[in-house]
């Protein structure tokens, strides 16, 4: 499943939300839509709206501009990873989190996307080319593209 984690207003605090974002389910998977379904009632604060522990993906991935990965995140604590507890019930286990950034100012992420798996592992590099390609093409792109194109320049 892959889904879109953006910046709203909370009240006075701007924080990552799902709701309302594109999300694609690649297959008919049950477990993936109810996790889904959860994500839906979240919130993340970002920009120092909360304690670094307390902070959580996606929110971690937007406020430092880099992307993050597990093979599994039943590994975290619900510090670390706020939904855990819904990673457990649904088997979820792979995740990566890529910070969409500004193409105006690749310092500034716009949103985040979230990609789980309910493998061990995901098929990374495939993924993220294929997400890099698709961002390039509406003007886009990924920190860790430009993290890869950096090093190779």
């Amino acid at each position: 499943m892959v889904q879109v984690w953006a910046p709203v207003r909370d009240g006075a605090r701007r924080v990552l939300a799902t709701r309302g974002q594109p999300f694609v389910l690649a297959s008919q998977c049950h477990r993936l839509f109810q996790y889904r379904t959860v994500s839906l009632t979240c919130v993340f604060p970002v920009g120092g709206a909360a304690a670094a522990d307390k902070q959580g993906l996606p929110a971690r991935a937007f406020d430092t501009g880099t992307l993050e990965w597990t093979p599994n995140v039943q590994c975290y604590g619900s510090g670390e990873y706020a939904r855990i507890s819904y990673a457990l019930i649904y088997d979820i286990q792979g995740s990566l989190f890529l910070p969409i950034l500004d193409p105006d100012d690749a310092s500034s992420p716009l949103a985040v996307l979230e990609l789980v798996s309910t493998a061990l592992r995901l098929r990374g590099s495939g993924e993220v080319t294929n997400l890099c390609n698709a961002l390039q093409a509406i003007s886009l792109s990924l920190s860790i593209y430009l993290q890869l194109r950096s090093r190779n320049n």
